[in-house]
């Protein structure tokens, strides 16, 4: 795995860039996902009290907080669509990541780019869970949660151990593309209140979230928490941009933003934005 940076580079304060590019260098389509659990274990170790995967590959991660407070689960999903295992280069120029472009292998034939992603779906919302985990000390309790085999119909959401879920009060589901979506409903089932929502929204005007809007989406690992086991949720931004493409690319300053704006949801969270 190799990077290029082009131009300044921001010190983005609120994640690991370097782990970040770990992250999609991590070749783990659908059914493949062994190695990206494997990475993230040992950075988990030192926050969490127990980590385990469950019989569908599931990662599952246990952040305590104080006694009697509320329980969030933060989910993001290990798989991305299936390309053909190749070399791939990265660049960081002008606050994206993105392939680069000038080195993907090409067909013979017409000589256009192989089909491959960067892989921003999802591994920007896992390195947004692992940003969170590191950044705060607060008192709610969280659960962590990296599903297999999302991109194929959330099959690890899916026949995710409810155990694992129970108690848990709501969710963040760390997987949407652009800068400010909030996806509140999938498929006319709503995921979370209309409060719920506007916490949300006033916690991403506060970080400087730019196009934050309420949406409607497709399917995500949110339709199963809502729908299987009953977790109001709601899925947010993380900062990529034409996923399932070879010109997938994420935009850094406002993936920082989007860390930012999980924060300033868990650092300000009451029990009364569910009603």
């Amino acid at each position: 795995m190799g990077y290029t940076v082009k131009g300044y580079v921001n010190p983005y304060a609120r994640f690991n860039l370097n782990r970040l590019i770990d992250l999609v260098a991590i070749y783990a389509p659908s059914k493949m996902e062994e190695p990206v659990a494997e990475y993230l274990i040992p950075i988990l170790t030192p926050h969490c009290t127990h980590i385990e995967r469950d019989k569908e590959g599931n990662l599952c991660a246990w952040k305590p907080g104080d006694s009697g407070t509320d329980t969030i689960v933060l989910c993001a999903h290990m798989d991305t669509v299936f390309f053909p295992e190749m070399e791939r280069h990265f660049l960081v120029e002008d606050g994206y990541l993105m392939l680069d472009q000038s080195q993907l292998p090409r067909e013979t034939e017409r000589g256009v780019v192989r089909p491959v992603v960067l892989g921003g779906d999802d591994r920007a919302g896992i390195e947004m869970i692992l940003a969170l985990v590191e950044h705060y000390n607060g008192p709610l309790n969280l659960r962590l949660l990296f599903t297999t085999r999302e991109e194929i119909g959330g099959q690890g959401m899916h026949d995710v151990n409810p155990n694992f879920l129970e108690g848990v009060t709501c969710g963040l589901v760390l997987d949407r593309r652009n800068s400010g979506d909030i996806v509140s409903r999938i498929e006319g089932r709503t995921l979370g209140s209309k409060s719920f929502v506007q916490y949300v929204r006033h916690c991403g005007e506060q970080v400087g979230v730019r196009e934050l809007r309420e949406v409607g989406g497709a399917f995500s690992d949110a339709y199963f928490m809502s729908r299987r086991n009953r977790i109001p949720c709601l899925n947010l931004s993380v900062g990529y941009y034409f996923p399932h493409t070879p010109k997938e690319k994420m935009d850094l300053y406002a993936f920082n933003d989007c860390v930012g704006w999980g924060l300033r949801i868990l650092d300000n969270y009451r029990s009364s934005i569910l009603e």
